[in-house]
């Protein structure tokens, strides 16, 4: 991973090769004569492409375990600040207008 990569600039990458990669596909396809070269040129540009997707689901799958992990968090801090005010004799309003 580089650094100082952020999670959307690796998107945008991801998206760019993808385009670049389809756009490659189309025109090898366009062409009508193909030769080695081409040919060799689209399955590697194939390739690339599964490199890609697998890559942009490793990190959504990071990125939904940290949304997961946050909601635990607020979870329970909710639970602490609900149990203080009872303690308190603190009235809170019921529900949460901020939770999907």
């Amino acid at each position: 991973m580089q650094k100082g990569c952020t999670v959307s600039g690796r998107r945008m990458r991801a998206a760019c090769m993808v385009s670049a990669v389809l756009m490659a596909t189309t025109l090898a396809g366009c062409q009508g004569v193909s030769t080695p070269g081409a040919d060799f040129a689209a399955s590697q540009a194939m390739v690339d492409l599964g490199e890609t997707m697998g890559q942009m689901r490793e990190e959504d799958a990071i990125l939904q375990a940290q949304i997961d992990s946050l909601r635990g968090v607020v979870a329970y801090q909710d639970t602490v600040i609900r149990q203080l005010s009872l303690m308190a004799g603190v009235s809170m309003r019921s529900g949460s207008a901020s939770v999907p």
